[in-house]
């Protein structure tokens, strides 16, 4: 007497598993020391991750970021799709992780926002982007 399979796959569901084949990850470290307070508009210095649409991998379907080391501050999120960078988006040290998906990123740069302008840890973020 043969088995019965646990579950069946349509060749569409089979196709749509092969989604996110592909992943890279890589940290990123934004620096307390190079922002000041939302409020002021001051200009953050933004640090970039890896450019996912030339890096050969294409522009990630979905994103995972998630705290390494992180301070009582906000960080601030802006996210490159279709080429260029969104608005930005300031999330609280208490929202992570972040999972992005439903849109194809090109690429992400993060600032913190201590309001100090000065002094204080980096943050550091561990990147996980399924292609």
């Amino acid at each position: 007497m043969a088995t019965k399979p646990i579950s069946k796959f349509t060749v569409q569901e089979s196709n749509n598993l092969k989604i996110y084949e592909n992943y890279s990850s890589y940290q990123l470290t934004t620096s307390a020391t190079d922002a000041t307070d939302a409020a002021d508009n001051a200009t953050y210095t933004f640090v970039e991750g890896t450019d996912w649409a030339t890096s050969g991998n294409g522009p990630a379907k979905k994103i995972l970021i998630v705290p390494y080391i992180v301070e009582d501050n906000n960080i601030l999120l802006q996210l490159k799709v279709n080429g260029s960078y969104g608005d930005i988006i300031e999330v609280g040290d208490e929202d992570f992780p972040i999972t992005i998906d439903n849109m194809l990123v090109d690429r992400i740069k993060m600032a913190s926002s201590d309001g100090t302008g000065g002094g204080g840890a980096n943050e550091i973020f561990t990147i996980i982007a399924f292609h």
